[in-house]
C-alpha cells in the first residue's frame, strides 16, 4: 500500500522525468540572485546555484531523451496537426539543454575565476557578470516554460499520451474500484 507504483517502459517515463529540471532549473536563479550580493559569506551559496545548473542540466538532457522515445511511440497514431506541436516542443527542448549547458559552463567559469583570482575584483563588475548571467537564466527559463507548455498542448489539446505499462493501468483501476457500499439515499446522512 505505500510502496512506489510500478515505472513504465522508458517510452512512457518521460511525464515522470520532464518535471525534474523544470523545479530544480527553477530554484537556481533564486540562489543566483542571492548571489549577487558582492560578500563572501554568499560564496556557498553561488556554488550550490552552480550545482542546480549542473543537476538541472542532466536532468534536462536524460528528460530530452525520454521524450524522444514517447515520440517515436506516439508519431504512428498522431493526431491532425500535433505535428507541428511536436517539433515544436523538440525544439524548444533542444534549444534549453543548449542555453542551461552554456549558462551552468559560464557560471562556473564565473565563480572558478572569482575563486582563484585574488585581487581585489570590485563590487560592479561582480554584479554585472552575475546579473549578466541571472538574466539569461531567467531567459533560457522562458525558454523551458515554452517547451513545457508545447508539452502540455501535445497532451490536453491533441490528447497525445506517453505509453504506460499494463500493469499499472490495471493497478490504477483496481485501486478506483470502491471498497465500501455508498450509503442509501434518505438515510438522514449529510455527507
Amino acid at each position: 500500500m505505500f510502496g512506489l507504483p510500478p515505472l513504465p517502459a522508458w517510452p512512457g517515463m518521460h511525464p515522470i522525468l520532464v518535471h525534474v529540471p523544470i523545479g530544480v532549473l527553477a530554484v537556481a536563479p533564486l540562489l543566483m540572485l542571492i548571489g549577487l550580493l558582492p560578500i563572501k559569506r554568499v560564496a556557498g551559496i553561488r556554488w550550490a546555484a552552480l550545482i542546480l545548473l549542473v543537476v538541472g542540466v542532466g536532468t534536462l538532457v536524460v528528460a530530452k531523451e525520454s521524450g524522444e522515445a514517447t515520440a517515436e511511440y506516439t508519431e504512428p497514431g498522431m493526431i491532425d496537426g500535433a505535428g507541428d506541436v511536436v517539433e515544436l516542443h523538440e525544439k524548444l527542448a533542444e534549444r534549453s539543454v543548449i542555453a542551461f549547458a552554456a549558462l551552468a559552463a559560464l557560471y562556473g567559469a564565473t565563480l572558478g575565476v572569482q575563486h582563484f583570482w585574488t585581487k581585489s575584483r570590485g563590487v560592479v563588475p561582480h554584479v554585472v557578470v552575475h546579473g549578466v548571467l541571472l538574466l539569461g537564466t531567467g531567459a533560457a527559463l522562458v525558454l523551458l516554460a515554452n517547451a513545457g507548455h508545447a508539452g502540455g498542448r501535445l497532451v490536453h489539446q491533441f490528447g497525445v499520451r506517453a505509453p504506460i505499462a499494463e500493469t499499472t493501468a490495471s493497478a490504477s483501476a483496481a485501486d478506483a474500484t470502491p471498497t465500501t457500499k455508498p450509503a442509501a439515499d434518505g438515510d438522514g446522512d449529510n455527507h
